[in-house]
């Protein structure tokens, strides 16, 4: 039997066997590990199937370098299927898209939408600080931004993937951390930090750097805390 058979057979039973949503998010996690490409070439199969689902309408645009074709996506997903688990996650790269081109009207526009129409989403915070550290709050935000203190936290990793910090936080977790993920941007790019407990002061959490250092097995970083301000 052919190489190309095999393959084929192999392709086959996969599609059976996952439904598009759970071969997303495998594949989103696969990205997240560097095989993009490999994810590339199984797309096409996904879409002659299911070319009208969300999940894969959502990793197309995830695979995608052409920016303005992924946003494309995206809208279509917040537009026709906003029930969709995909919707507030879609939303959530548009504002940050817009944010990055410091569009400051369609990201805090964007914003809106996603705490109107999904008030628990879990990317609200993502969102926020992506703007709030590229075009700034919307103006009717920034006065309840402005009163909140800054706490201190220690980061002890940082990450251009989601599901690289979320793997990092589960591990700490593990080791009995209070570990959470906080978006940041550098070099103008969302990255995701992830962070043990929170100190009002600078000292205590220099007085906390070296407990936690032996637990995580890493160097931890004294930041004030990016997502202090989230709503």
């Amino acid at each position: 039997m052919g190489v190309r058979c095999v393959a084929f057979i192999l392709l086959t039973g996969i599609l059976s066997a996952q439904s598009p949503t759970e071969y997303v998010r495998q594949a989103l996690l696969r990205i997240a590990s560097g095989q993009l490409e490999a994810v590339r070439s199984e797309l096409s199969s996904w879409v002659t199937r299911y070319p009208n689902d969300p999940a894969i309408l959502f990793l197309q645009a995830a695979t995608l370098s052409d920016a303005q074709q992924a946003r494309a996506l995206y809208e279509r997903i917040v537009r026709e299927f906003p029930s969709s688990e995909w919707a507030d996650d879609a939303l959530c790269r548009l504002v940050q898209e817009a944010a990055l081109r410091r569009d400051s009207l369609r990201a805090w526009q964007l914003f809106e939408q996603l705490r109107r129409t999904y008030p628990t989403s879990d990317f609200l915070p993502y969102a926020w600080e992506t703007m709030r550290a590229t075009v700034g709050l919307p103006p009717e935000l920034r006065a309840t931004a402005t009163g909140n203190t800054r706490p201190y936290t220690l980061q002890v990793g940082l990450f251009r993937q989601l599901q690289h910090a979320q793997r990092e936080r589960e591990r700490l977790r593990r080791h009995r951390l209070r570990a959470e993920i906080v978006p940041r941007i550098w070099q103008n790019v969302v990255h995701y930090a992830v962070v043990v407990g929170t100190y009002e002061r600078r000292e205590d959490a220099e007085a906390a750097r070296s407990a936690v250092a032996q637990r995580c097995q890493c160097q931890p970083l004294i930041i004030e805390h990016p997502a202090h301000a989230a709503p």
